[in-house]
């Protein structure tokens, strides 16, 4: 609920127990200024600073025991009702989320809201999991049908750092790429796509590969 509500100056929200848990101020009705948000018990939660009604620094977001989670740009969500909500970013540059251990969780870089170039995600041990070139590859494949992808590559490693899968696909020839691996570094499976026809799909050892993938990332991977 909202206890103190101006078009200008300093704002503040607390929960039904009376707890603080965001202060920020506005001009003219909008976002300007420093931005925070608390845990229940006061602890910091996050902190950011807007000019008129856009972030234009970097944020930072905390884990209950104060430990840094994220620290960079892109574009902010939140619920306002119910509802989820966005704040837009002109924040450019390298962004870090990390896990609750304090090891590097993800990074890459921040153009406003988007991401781009080359991005790296890790396991809790520090280990890389992922590395993708962005160009919207997290909408796409969230997404295939109405998204318009660009040129992108991603890598998908184990626990222990053995290749797993990779794509490929390039815009030109509408052509995707994908390659499955074994422990051994042998190729598992490849299957090709073009223009999201599948025009070929070879397997030589299915069930060997997707046990080793259940266990080595689906089981260990904290996302």
């Amino acid at each position: 609920k909202i206890i103190k509500d101006n078009y200008n100056g300093l704002n503040k929200i607390y929960n039904d127990e009376g707890k603080l848990l965001i202060k920020f101020f506005k001009k003219k009705g909008q976002n300007h200024g420093l931005y925070k948000e608390y845990y229940p018990d006061g602890q910091l939660k996050m902190e950011m600073e807007f000019s008129n009604g856009v972030i234009n620094s970097i944020r930072k977001e905390y884990y209950p025991d104060g430990e840094l989670k994220y620290k960079g740009g892109g574009e902010y969500m939140y619920r306002n009702w119910g509802r989820l909500q966005s704040y837009d970013s002109n924040y450019n540059g390298v962004c870090k989320e990390y896990h609750p251990n304090g090891q590097l969780s993800e990074e890459g870089e921040c153009n406003g809201n988007e991401k781009i170039g080359i991005w790296k995600s890790y396991f809790s041990n520090g280990q890389l999991y992922r590395e993708w070139l962005e160009n919207g590859y997290h909408r796409w494949m969230n997404n295939q049908n109405k998204i318009n992808m660009k040129n992108y590559f991603m890598r998908e490693f184990s626990f222990s750092g053995d290749l797993l899968e990779e794509h490929e696909y390039c815009n030109e020839t509408k052509d995707l790429i994908i390659k499955s691996y074994l422990k051994s570094g042998e190729v598992n499976s490849k299957i090709i796509k073009h223009k999201k026809i599948v025009i070929e799909n070879v397997s030589w050892n299915k069930n060997n590969f997707q046990f080793e993938k259940e266990i080595d990332v689906e089981s260990l991977f904290r996302k």
